[in-house]
């Protein structure tokens, strides 16, 4: 798969998989950015939706209950204090939920 493609009222949005650095749930609603810069907001699509397509790609990985990341944008993992982690990447501050942190140590550890 090389695109996501959502529909939303008349339109058609179209997000290059390898360019998604991360998806962000808020109230119950999605938004998409993207390494270019650009952030669409607001599309009425559930993350649990957008993680059924997007999952099914090793890059990507749901590290908190409101988000989901592509581990090709990740630089860094920081333990901020005992139960605080962040994916850290060159525009972003990711919380890691404790629940996803060893999971995600073992999946980086295949990556490579």
């Amino acid at each position: 798969m090389e695109n996501l493609i959502l529909k939303e009222n008349t339109k058609i949005h179209i997000f290059p998989i390898g360019e998604i650095m991360f998806v962000e749930a808020i109230e119950g609603k999605v938004n998409i950015s993207l390494s270019s810069g650009t952030k669409v907001d607001y599309l009425k699509y559930t993350l649990k939706t957008i993680e059924e397509i997007l999952c099914k790609d090793d890059s990507f990985f749901k590290v908190h209950r409101s988000f989901i990341l592509n581990m090709k944008y990740v630089r860094r993992i920081e333990k901020y204090s005992e139960a605080s982690y962040y994916a850290i990447g060159n525009s972003f501050e990711i919380p890691i939920s404790r629940k996803c942190v060893k999971k995600l140590v073992t999946t980086l550890g295949d990556i490579k």
